[in-house]
Protein backbone atom coordinates (compact mmCIF):
# COMPACT_ATOMS: atom_id res chain seq x y z
CA UNK A 1 0.00 0.00 0.00
CA UNK A 2 1.11 3.27 -0.33
CA UNK A 3 3.06 3.43 -4.02
CA UNK A 4 1.38 6.23 -6.49
CA UNK A 5 1.99 5.67 -9.98
CA UNK A 6 1.47 8.51 -13.14
CA UNK A 7 -1.91 7.55 -14.83
CA UNK A 8 -2.79 9.83 -18.00
CA UNK A 9 -5.78 10.75 -19.85
CA UNK A 10 -5.65 9.34 -23.34
CA UNK A 11 -8.53 9.24 -25.95
CA UNK A 12 -11.44 6.44 -25.49
CA UNK A 13 -10.86 3.47 -27.00
CA UNK A 14 -13.39 1.40 -29.50
CA UNK A 15 -14.97 -1.50 -27.86
CA UNK A 16 -13.05 -3.58 -30.69
CA UNK A 17 -9.85 -3.25 -28.36
CA UNK A 18 -11.17 -5.19 -25.65
CA UNK A 19 -9.49 -8.33 -27.64
CA UNK A 20 -6.87 -7.40 -29.91
CA UNK A 21 -3.54 -8.24 -29.75
CA UNK A 22 -0.29 -7.94 -31.22
CA UNK A 23 3.62 -8.55 -31.42
CA UNK A 24 3.43 -4.77 -29.50
CA UNK A 25 -0.10 -4.98 -27.85
CA UNK A 26 -1.37 -7.35 -25.26
CA UNK A 27 -4.37 -7.80 -22.90
CA UNK A 28 -2.43 -7.63 -19.11
CA UNK A 29 -5.61 -7.85 -17.37
CA UNK A 30 -9.55 -8.00 -17.61
CA UNK A 31 -12.39 -8.10 -15.34
CA UNK A 32 -15.07 -5.97 -14.06
CA UNK A 33 -15.12 -2.85 -11.02
CA UNK A 34 -17.66 -1.54 -9.08
CA UNK A 35 -17.70 2.34 -8.97
CA UNK A 36 -17.69 3.59 -5.32
CA UNK A 37 -17.52 7.51 -5.76
CA UNK A 38 -17.10 10.12 -9.00
CA UNK A 39 -16.27 13.87 -8.30
CA UNK A 40 -14.43 16.16 -10.35
CA UNK A 41 -10.45 15.69 -9.32
CA UNK A 42 -11.42 11.99 -7.61
CA UNK A 43 -12.68 8.92 -8.66
CA UNK A 44 -12.96 5.90 -5.81
CA UNK A 45 -13.28 2.00 -7.27
CA UNK A 46 -12.98 -1.64 -6.53
CA UNK A 47 -11.01 -3.82 -9.55
CA UNK A 48 -12.54 -7.42 -9.50
CA UNK A 49 -9.88 -8.35 -12.50
CA UNK A 50 -8.22 -11.87 -12.98
CA UNK A 51 -4.36 -10.39 -12.10
CA UNK A 52 -5.87 -6.89 -10.11
CA UNK A 53 -8.01 -7.06 -6.92
CA UNK A 54 -8.76 -4.14 -4.45
CA UNK A 55 -10.09 -0.79 -3.65
CA UNK A 56 -8.35 2.26 -6.02
CA UNK A 57 -8.39 5.67 -6.22
CA UNK A 58 -7.35 8.16 -9.40
CA UNK A 59 -6.83 11.85 -7.93
CA UNK A 60 -6.48 14.53 -10.76
CA UNK A 61 -3.30 16.36 -10.46
CA UNK A 62 -3.22 18.64 -13.22
CA UNK A 63 -5.03 18.58 -16.70
CA UNK A 64 -5.08 15.10 -17.71
CA UNK A 65 -2.68 14.06 -15.30
CA UNK A 66 -3.86 11.82 -12.02
CA UNK A 67 -2.48 9.89 -9.81
CA UNK A 68 -3.89 5.89 -9.07
CA UNK A 69 -3.20 5.13 -5.09
CA UNK A 70 -4.51 1.35 -4.16
CA UNK A 71 -7.03 2.50 -0.73
CA UNK A 72 -7.97 0.38 2.06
Amino acid sequence: MGVRRLAVQVEDHSVAYMSHTSERVSIWDEGDYELEKWENDKIVFDLNGNRLHGRYALIRTDGKNWLIHRTR
